[in-house]
């Protein structure tokens, strides 16, 4: 049974908070109603083998922009949700997915909205998509939204696939660099320090600094450093969910060159998808706002999103909510696009529009990230593999009068 870290509104109007354990949120609501408390806020609290089971255990965007596509198709042709929920979960392979997909099914057959039985799987489905759903169900236009999804989780797997593309190239050669250096160090220094402590000469203090980093990778102390920066590695990567390494993550990205660039439209293209998805869902404005600022990674686009919901509260346009003194979010283009949308009445259009120039522009500074970045790692790779050889070789120079 899952715990929910909870926050409510009491009789005297008091906001308090706390832990309760139930079987999902109807429970919760039910026994705080009890107590006279109204449910504000929740979540559910995860250990720490859950969020490990959770990390092998999540599904990808595509995957499930085609579960979408596969429901949207099979209820267009006259089968019936819980129906079409059954060939569904048949038909996937994914494990994780599949035990969420057999839960959903058997819900909306008990009778269940199709979607609160989804957001009994927040580790899979976003808010956004649980809210979309929602509205589908509402204005009896669920075959709509759910075509409406995968379109927009395949765009997010698009953009996915091209950053990983990009950075295949510049990775495998950092990695193969740290192995060759590292592989120098370990093996190759040693032989030529037990030649020149044999001869008994001075060495230059850079040859010396050569050995002092070889003697200290191969002493354990070495080997500890090696393995925690093994587990560093290790911790960023399970632990991506991690608010915090979500933060130190996109601060490193956006003090790369190019990379933040690629970072903030990254930012920009979800906001504007995630905006544009639920205005044709029927969901309202500032509803749609609050969706995309829970369902954004980006710490930029968050506070961007809050900030132009105060700003729309206070009865600003919605171009003007996102103009800040200085760092706009988004490129003046863009908002000027958003300022047309909303006077025209084709708002909808227009950030379809917005996304779409972002997205080629994204690519475009994927292509000269990639360009620039393949020579430059080799050249810093060269020149450290250089430095290290001269500081080797020098004393073997020295000793045959060469210099």
């Amino acid at each position: 049974m899952p715990k929910y870290l909870w926050k409510g509104l009491n009789v005297s109007g008091s906001i308090i908070n706390g832990e309760l354990d139930a079987v999902d949120e109807e429970q919760l609501k039910q026994f705080l109603f009890t107590q006279q408390v109204a449910l504000l806020e929740f979540k559910i609290q995860r250990n720490y083998f859950q969020k490990f089971n959770d990390f092998f255990l999540q599904v990808k965007s595509a995957e499930l922009a085609t579960l979408f596509e596969h429901i949207a198709m099979l209820t267009e042709c006259g089968v019936s949700l819980p129906e079409a929920l059954k060939i569904v979960t048949k038909q996937t392979r994914i494990f994780g997915l599949k035990r969420a997909l057999q839960s959903i099914s058997n819900d909306v057959e008990h009778g269940m909205q199709f979607s609160d039985a989804v957001q009994k799987h927040s580790s899979i489905f976003s808010p956004l998509i649980c809210s979309l759903i929602a509205a589908g169900e509402q204005t009896g236009k669920l075959e709509l939204i759910l075509n409406k999804i995968s379109e927009h989780l395949k765009v997010r797997a698009a953009i996915v696939r091209e950053v990983k593309k990009a950075a295949v190239g510049p990775v495998l050669t950092l990695c193969f660099a740290v192995l060759i250096i590292l592989g120098i160090f370990v093996f190759v220094i040693p032989q030529f320090q037990n030649i020149f402590l044999s001869l008994g000469k001075d060495l230059p203090s850079s040859t010396l600094m050569m050995f002092r980093i070889s003697n200290f990778l191969t002493s354990s102390a070495g080997v500890v450093f090696l393995t925690l920066g093994l587990m560093f590695a290790l911790i960023i990567k399970f632990g991506a969910q991690n608010s915090l390494i979500q933060k130190v993550k996109k601060f490193l990205i956006f003090v790369v060159p190019l990379a933040g660039k690629i970072g903030r439209l990254n930012d920009q293209i979800y906001v504007l998808q995630a905006i544009n998805l639920s205005l044709t869902s029927g969901i309202p404005l500032k509803q749609a706002l609050e969706f995309a600022a829970q369902t954004s990674t980006g710490f930029y686009a968050r506070q961007a999103l809050n900030d132009a919901l105060d700003k729309i509260n206070s009865g600003s346009a919605i171009n003007k909510a996102f103009m800040r003194k200085k760092n706009n979010f988004f490129p003046d283009n863009v908002l000027a696009m958003i300022a047309v949308g909303e006077q025209t009445g084709e708002l909808e259009k227009v950030l379809d529009k917005a996304s779409r120039l972002l997205e080629h522009e994204m690519t475009d500074t994927l292509n000269k990230l990639t360009t620039f970045l393949q020579p430059v790692l080799l050249i810093f790779v060269g020149f450290i593999i250089a430095a290290m050889m001269l500081a080797v070789y020098m004393p073997i120079f020295g000793m045959a009068n060469l210099f």
